[in-house]
C-alpha cells in the first residue's frame, strides 16, 4: 500500500524557502527563496532529520545534500495540460488580430518571471465557445 507520507520542514533561512521529505521514495524536495525547487533523490531519512534537527538549513544543506545527492529540477513555470502532455508557461500575450473597437496587435503581455502570475487555468464554456483564462 502506497503511503505517500510527506514532512516538511519549518525553515526560518535567508536561502531556504521549504523542506519537504517523501517518506517512502526516499525524496527531498527544497525550495530557495528565488523559488527555484530541487529534488534530491535516495535520500535516507537520518539525513532529512538532520536537515530538522539543524540550527542552519541553508549550511546543512549546503554541506551533506547538494553535490552528494543525484538531482532534478522541478520546472517553476505553470503548466497547462495540451492533449496528452503539459505545456509550461512563462509569457501570456493577448493579442487582437480582429477589426473592432480594441486596440490592434498586443493588447497586454505578462511574466512568470516578474512575478505576474503563477497558475493558469483554463476553462471552456458555452459549448467551446468561450476561452476563459484564470491567473492566479
Amino acid at each position: 500500500m502506497r503511503t505517500n507520507v510527506l514532512e516538511t520542514v519549518k525553515v526560518n533561512s535567508t536561502a531556504i524557502n521549504e523542506v519537504k521529505y517523501d517518506v517512502e521514495n526516499e525524496a527531498l524536495q527544497v525550495e530557495f527563496v528565488n523559488k527555484s525547487k530541487y529534488i534530491y533523490k535516495e535520500v535516507p531519512k537520518h539525513v532529512f532529520n538532520g536537515i530538522a534537527d539543524s540550527e542552519s538549513k541553508g549550511k546543512f544543506i549546503n554541506q551533506y545534500i547538494i553535490g552528494k545527492f543525484k538531482y532534478e529540477a522541478v520546472p517553476s513555470a505553470p503548466l497547462i495540460q495540451h492533449g496528452n502532455g503539459a505545456i509550461h508557461v512563462t509569457r501570456l500575450e493577448v493579442i487582437n488580430h480582429c477589426k473592432n473597437k480594441y486596440p490592434f496587435g498586443r493588447i497586454f503581455t505578462l511574466y512568470k518571471e516578474m512575478d505576474d502570475f503563477n497558475e493558469i487555468e483554463l476553462d471552456y464554456q458555452d459549448g467551446g465557445k468561450t476561452l476563459k483564462i484564470f491567473l492566479s
